[in-house]
């Protein structure tokens, strides 16, 4: 049987890709006042949702089995501080506050709904700040991943690789608008 690390980072590298792609997918398909189909505008909080809650399984609260902190090997010191530094920087300044913004997104409009408006979230946190947490956990996993032989079919999300994908479901996204440009909602 496998290392249950390795198992654990293998999941949560999975996790990742796919927080990565509901946020790729969401930057493509780009809800337009033009888009008169309740289908582009589901599709969209859908992939909101799904993010947030991905986001949440590795950043969210500490007693999650993935969460960041469990998964990291930690340096001589016994702490995981480099990668702890990286993360508050492209958390735009403490991955705590972040995580507490978006857990109170994901509690009161995602997995419940709040009845008290002045508790609700008031708006959709920006996904800059998850998708790079995101992108540096992945890569720090997939190179520990790597260091024990353990990264099989974890691809390298480079920056022209993701810009590839990202241009392909917005080629993907205008072809579906193009085709349902003729469709009115019943």
């Amino acid at each position: 049987m496998r290392d249950e690390g390795v198992r654990k980072q293998r999941e949560a590298a999975q996790v990742i890709l796919t927080l990565m792609r509901c946020i790729y997918m969401k930057h493509a398909l780009a809800v337009t006042e033009t888009d008169r189909l309740n289908f582009f505008r589901l599709y969209d909080g859908c992939l909101m949702d799904c993010a947030v809650i991905a986001w949440c399984k590795l950043f969210g609260g500490n007693t999650e089995k993935i969460h960041w902190s469990k998964l990291v090997a930690a340096d001589k010191s016994g702490s995981s501080g480099n990668l702890q530094v990286e993360l508050n920087s492209a958390a735009g300044g403490s991955l705590a506050d972040l995580s507490i913004k978006i857990r109170n997104y994901r509690d009161t409009c995602v997995a419940h709904h709040d009845l008290d408006k002045s508790k609700r979230a008031v708006i959709h946190p920006m996904l800059g700040p998850l998708a790079a947490t995101g992108l540096i956990l992945y890569r720090h996993i997939r190179e520990q991943l790597l260091s024990k032989g353990a990264a099989v079919n974890l691809p390298e999300l480079l920056d022209e690789r993701i810009i590839q994908t990202e241009n392909l479901w917005r080629e993907i996204a205008e072809a579906s608008r193009q085709a349902t440009k003729d469709f009115r909602e019943a």
